[in-house]
């Protein structure tokens, strides 16, 4: 039943050529009039108009200890309209005026493919999008009155036009929900002989998109996207109250197949375990300082957490006030082009392009973005020397063109990210550890910290009161391991990737999502990179701020629910 839910609408009252897409035609129609009739009085036409069609339907369910607990169908259409007037010089764009007037309007559409119906909520929304543009214009001419401009900054970068159809609709007709249900009710099932776990929740997400895009300029994308996911989510707490959670996400690129059963079972076993080691994990009695390594998923997310947010040129628009712009928060790595903001040992590319690394599927390719430009190969930092960064068409500083990057919302967000080691650099995993071993005599430490897995926050489900940590271990020099309770490491910051004094040869693929990952409809991204080895960071106990464990135990503690 759920696979009707993913079967294309069909065509309703169709007032176009019969081999005519109704939805490209109405969008194509209402552009053109837009572009020869729309103008107020005494204002200017329109010198670009932008329309997207997002042609959403998505799945969700999710399971508890192997029974379905809540699922939801959706499907949506909607429109969004962008409206600039002026030129690409100056226009109403890159400004935040008091009254709340977007020239960029999002609007939902009617399911049934009514042309007519179509037209007249496209031609509607235009209209106030339009109205709104011209107001916004005057509104920041005036503010700009008010201020000294030393140098002016394009408002629209100027783009060749771009077209691209990718797939079909008979492609992606119908999405076999099977193949993301009957894996997450597994999963769940999993923590039935897992009493020491409190709160389990296993979600399956499922959601095809298509995504038509049309500007004045003439570019043109018509593109079927898939994406499912199945989640699992797990709490716990410590005998002190320290809050402990684990998560693992296994991602289908083409929802049609996901990692053997055997192999998720395994993973969602390895976090059952951590979580019971972690609940009775004897705490450090010292604050160490010393080495710490990053291996495998850390590194990836220590990367994500501290570098990306920097490689992106993002545009803050101007307000009314320019004493409130003047306290806006600026990316230093604005300011860095040429100077070196990583190891030496790093380069960094961002290559959405890619579809596959090593045989597996990224999660970042893209072949066209959301302002219709083209995706593309970006070398961002060599020998970790800052080169450039990730941009859209809103210019910023030396930031003029765009990068193919506005993924959602119109920001830049990452693709494929590469962190590779420089050609010689990379050691292998003893000589890493031979590496460690010399820094934990230079500092006089018993032992060292290796950190293999480290929270996304946005992943976290039952709250953010646990420590980003959520896999370290002591490391002695015999090559011994002690798991480390729920720790925090203090002091690092994006200055501390300079530095890293180690990388190994070897790299790891981590999938995961930029920005917040509840919806059935998120921004992946893949990051390949090596373990790295920093030479100094600050580890001591998490502080719990929890409130104490249950006091009774968990009821499938009890004889009678074990051998049900």
């Amino acid at each position: 039943m759920f696979v009707a839910a993913f079967v294309a609408v069909g065509a309703g009252n169709i007032a176009v050529a019969e081999n005519e897409d109704v939805i490209i035609a109405a969008l194509n129609d209402e552009l053109e009039r837009s572009k020869n009739e729309l103008q107020l009085e005494d204002s200017p036409k329109p010198y670009f108009v932008a329309y997207t069609v997002f042609d959403n339907t998505q799945y969700s369910e999710s399971f508890f200890l192997g029974t379905s607990v809540r699922d939801d169908q959706s499907q949506a259409r909607t429109l969004r309209v962008e409206v600039r007037v002026g030129s690409y010089e100056l226009d109403n764009r890159n400004y935040a005026p008091r009254a709340n007037r977007s020239s960029a309007v999002t609007q939902g559409l009617p399911l049934t493919d009514d042309y007519e119906e179509l037209r007249r909520n496209i031609w509607r929304a235009t209209d106030r999008a339009y109205k709104n543009a011209v107001q916004n214009l005057a509104s920041k001419k005036t503010a700009l009155e008010n201020r000294r401009q030393e140098d002016t900054l394009a408002d629209f970068s100027i783009e060749e036009p771009y077209r691209h159809v990718s797939g079909s609709e008979a492609d992606f007709e119908a999405i076999d929900l099977h193949v993301v249900r009957d894996p997450a009710r597994k999963l769940s099932e999993v923590f039935l002989n897992a009493p020491e776990i409190y709160t389990s929740v296993v979600v399956a997400t499922a959601a095809k998109r298509r995504r038509v895009f049309v500007n004045s300029e003439g570019s043109f994308h018509d593109i079927y996207e898939r994406q499912c996911r199945i989640r699992t989510m797990a709490f716990t707490q410590a005998d002190d109250g320290t809050e402990l959670q684990d998560y693992s996400t296994e991602y289908s690129t083409d929802c049609a197949t996901f990692s053997p059963l055997s192999v998720m079972e395994s993973r969602v076993q390895g976090m059952i375990d951590r979580l019971r080691n972690l609940r009775v994990a004897t705490p450090p009695e010292e604050v160490y300082n010393g080495p710490v390594m990053f291996e495998g998923q850390a590194a990836s997310e220590l990367f994500r957490r501290l570098l990306l947010p920097r490689l992106l040129a993002i545009r803050v628009p101007m307000t009314d006030d320019p004493r409130r712009d003047s306290l806006r928060p600026r990316n230093p790595f604005l300011d860095k082009i040429g100077a070196r903001v990583i190891s030496a040992k790093i380069d960094v590319i961002n290559d959405p392009t890619l579809a596959f690394f090593e045989g597996n599927p990224l999660l970042g390719h893209y072949e066209v973005d959301r302002q219709g430009v083209p995706a593309e190969r970006t070398h961002l930092i060599e020998g970790g020397r800052l080169q450039t960064l990730l941009s859209t068409r809103s210019p910023v500083d030396d930031f003029t063109s765009s990068t193919g990057s506005s993924r959602s919302g119109g920001g830049a967000i990452p693709g494929n990210v590469f962190l590779l080691p420089e050609e010689g650099e990379g050691l292998a995993d003893e000589e890493m550890q031979k590496e460690m071993e010399f820094l934990m005599q230079d500092y006089g430490v018993e032992y060292g910290v290796v950190v293999r897995r480290l929270a996304n926050r946005s992943e976290l489900a039952f709250g953010n009161r646990t420590s980003n940590v959520l896999e370290a271990y002591k490391v002695f020099p015999d090559g011994r391991e002690e798991l480390l309770p729920v720790i925090e490491i203090t002091g690092y910051n994006d200055r501390t990737l300079r530095d890293i004094v180690a990388v190994s040869k070897g790299v790891n693929q981590y999938d995961t999502v930029f920005g917040f990952s509840g919806g059935p409809w998120v921004t992946p991204m893949s990051i390949v990179c090596p373990s790295i080895l920093i030479e100094e960071l600050t580890v001591r106990k998490m502080r719990p701020i929890s409130p104490k464990p249950p006091v009774v135990p968990h009821p499938y503690t009890e004889p009678s629910a074990v051998s049900n």
